[in-house]
């Protein structure tokens, strides 16, 4: 009897610029396995960002008060929406109290720098649909490398249309 092996699929995190010109840049990126969670990966990406933070975008999955205090340390401001029934109790965060209360008492400037976070999800499907939704290396060192490659291709797209809108190409 031949048994089939199941790939398991992996998980891409991105840190890209969200605004200006150089919209849709990855900075850095981490591949996970399948179940690993969001959160514990929001520093570890943001540590291999030289330049100083602005605005944080992400998704509920990687809020937590250890990461909007580790944003605000390092100057930067977080904006992840609450999941329902969350308290602005600080518990010696007070960043998270910050974002919590703008979030409920300033919905609209919330969302008008929350929505900049779409153009990190064109960029995830621009890459899928450049270079599919599959990596097709087996092992995980080779997937890590495959999905590298990716974001290097991907950055230098960018970086080719945008001189080729300025004339420089």
């Amino acid at each position: 009897m031949r048994t089939f092996s199941v790939r398991q699929f992996r998980k891409l995190h991105v840190a890209a610029e969200c605004r200006g010109e150089d919209r849709g840049i990855i900075y850095a990126w981490a591949l996970t396995p399948p179940h690993a969670a969001d959160s514990p990966m929001l520093p570890t990406l943001l540590d291999r960002v030289e330049a100083p933070l602005g605005a944080v975008l992400g998704d509920a999955a990687y809020s937590s008060r250890r990461n909007v205090t580790y944003v605000a340390e390092r100057g930067g401001e977080a904006y992840f929406p609450p999941k329902f029934r969350w308290t602005a109790r600080a518990n010696g965060h007070p960043a998270w109290r910050r974002m919590v209360l703008r979030y409920r008492h300033h919905p609209q400037v919330f969302h008008e720098t929350y929505r900049f976070r779409a153009n990190v999800e064109g960029a995830f499907s621009a890459i899928k649909r450049h270079q599919g939704p599959f990596l097709q290396a087996r092992s995980a060192v080779m997937q890590r490398r495959e999905a590298g490659w990716r974001m290097v291709a991907r950055n230098l797209d960018l970086l080719g249309r945008s001189r080729a809108r300025k004339g420089t190409l």
